[in-house]
């Protein structure tokens, strides 16, 4: 298999199940056949490659009315995938909600304990003004410095 066959067969993949990384819009002309144009560039090869690739051609088409067969169910099924998705990030975007407030929250009574803190600490100092006072670590010093 040519490297530029395995590209096509990979844009073709991304085309049949509707993951297209360039391509937008549908892959078929209005005359049903297949827009080899707009595969060659979903491919990012020249838009006369495919042509080379006949039996590919043969193949793509036969995927493509494959589906067409039965469009309710290609549709149901996409729709059901992206409503999973959309529920996954729903309940994603809940937890982080959820793990927000938690943490502002935590924030309010911790700001509120320091406060308290701060204040008995005031009351300390005034009612004692000499017996209160900070502490200082001791630094020790390397011995060449003595």
């Amino acid at each position: 298999m040519t490297s530029n066959e395995q590209v096509l067969r990979q844009a073709m993949s991304r085309l049949l199940t509707d993951r297209p990384i360039y391509h937008k819009g549908p892959i078929r002309k209005t005359d049903g056949t297949i827009n080899i144009s707009a595969w060659a560039r979903e491919a990012s090869l020249g838009a006369t490659v495919p042509y080379r690739f006949k039996a590919l051609i043969a193949e793509f088409q036969h995927h493509l009315d494959r589906l067409d067969a039965a469009p309710a169910n290609h549709y149901e099924d996409r729709l059901a995938r992206l409503a999973s998705e959309l529920a996954t990030e729903r309940d994603r975007s809940k937890r982080y909600r959820q793990e927000r407030d938690t943490a502002r929250c935590q924030v309010t009574l911790l700001a509120s304990q320091v406060a308290l803190l701060d204040r008995e600490n005031e009351i300390l100092r005034a009612e004692r003004p000499g017996t209160v006072r900070a502490l200082h670590r001791s630094v020790a010093l390397p011995e060449e410095a003595r």
